[in-house]
């Protein structure tokens, strides 16, 4: 009932051979297996990215602010946290492992996106990452778990729990009832202590080992400069045109004329 901290995916490299039919393993996705370019956009800068919203944004509806963000969304370019990703869950599939991957991103449309479930599924697909062939299971709702009228019930995806606003510990555990699937351990990868901490507990109420690796890779706690973020920001809502921080610095160096 572990969780240790680690930098990089040399331990699940390691721990691969422990692995069988009987393991499920977990993948959070944001900041795990895909990170932005823009340094705002990681989970680290999210209280500076709150910041510069509310300054920014004040005089723009919610409607607006969803249609800009998601304009955002489909610009700004992502790359793998480690380029050994693929070849690690290749290997975690030679085991038999079962993996799945469980995010807490919007769900259903999102202003200019027509599902962020297809979106963040054709994403991981670019990279060669899928997951859909663990689990014989269509696609199906968790309704149980409908927090209210006005926001999806957690889904299940080709291989991805989509549990946005809800505990991750609390979806999977609801997850794994509904498809009758008692795994004898469950590892599971994120950047989030919480989200750890509550599976940790599931797995202990339910007698399942558990093995949590707290990844938080050096690019990851990369801090973003509050200035070229907030020009980000800041022309996002002017022209509806995300720029990237190399764009940022190139535009600042010819305004100057170096």
């Amino acid at each position: 009932m572990k969780i240790i901290p680690t930098k990089t995916i040399d331990p699940l490299f390691e721990h691969c051979s422990l692995m069988n039919e009987n393991t499920l393993v977990v993948f959070d996705v944001g900041d795990v297996i895909l990170q932005t370019h823009s340094r705002i956009l990681r989970h680290i800068s999210k209280p500076l990215r709150e910041q510069i919203k509310k300054e920014v944004f004040q005089t723009s509806d919610s409607l607006r602010q969803t249609a800009l963000w998601s304009k955002l969304l489909l610009t700004e370019p992502r790359r793998l946290v480690d380029p050994r990703l693929p070849k690690l869950i290749s290997k975690m599939k030679t085991q038999k492992a079962k993996i799945i991957a469980l995010t807490s991103i919007h769900q259903g449309p999102f202003g200019l996106i027509p599902s962020m479930e297809e979106w963040r599924l054709e994403m991981l697909k670019s990279f060669g990452i899928h997951f859909a062939d663990s689990f014989d299971l269509e696609e199906f709702i968790l309704e149980e778990l409908a927090p209210n009228t006005e926001k999806p019930a957690p889904r299940f995806k080709k291989g991805i729990l989509f549990s946005h606003g809800l505990s991750k510990g609390l979806v999977l555990n609801t997850f794994l009832q509904k498809i009758k699937f008692k795994p004898e351990a469950i590892i599971l990868i994120d950047d989030q202590i919480n989200n750890l901490e509550t599976i940790q507990l599931i797995c202990k109420q339910q007698e399942i080992t558990f093995h949590g690796y707290h990844y938080l890779p050096e690019s990851s706690q990369e801090k973003a400069d509050e200035a070229i973020a907030k020009i980000q920001l800041q022309h996002l809502h002017d022209h509806e045109i995300w720029l990237s921080e190399e764009e940022v610095i190139k535009m600042h160096i010819d305004s100057n004329g170096k």
